[in-house]
């Protein structure tokens, strides 16, 4: 719960980096992809892990993910 707590609470940060987008088709990528839901609509931004927020954000991805995963075993 904290993890997924703190990726709610923390992805508005990452906001202005990210699109807005009409389109958020599936496509084949070797990238993590992030979909962020907001009144204003649906954001996203693949994490190629360039930046300072794509790296942030996908810690906190992966926080959520290590989190489930641990609870399921």
């Amino acid at each position: 719960m904290n993890a997924m707590q703190s990726l709610f609470i923390s992805s508005s940060q990452v906001l202005k980096s990210m699109q807005l987008v009409d389109d958020y088709s599936y496509y084949e990528s070797s990238n993590v992809r992030a979909y962020l839901k907001t009144r204003r609509g649906v954001y996203f931004q693949e994490l190629t892990n360039k930046s300072r927020e794509e790296r942030f954000l996908n810690m906190l991805m992966e926080n959520v993910l290590i989190t489930i995963s641990k609870k399921m075993y």
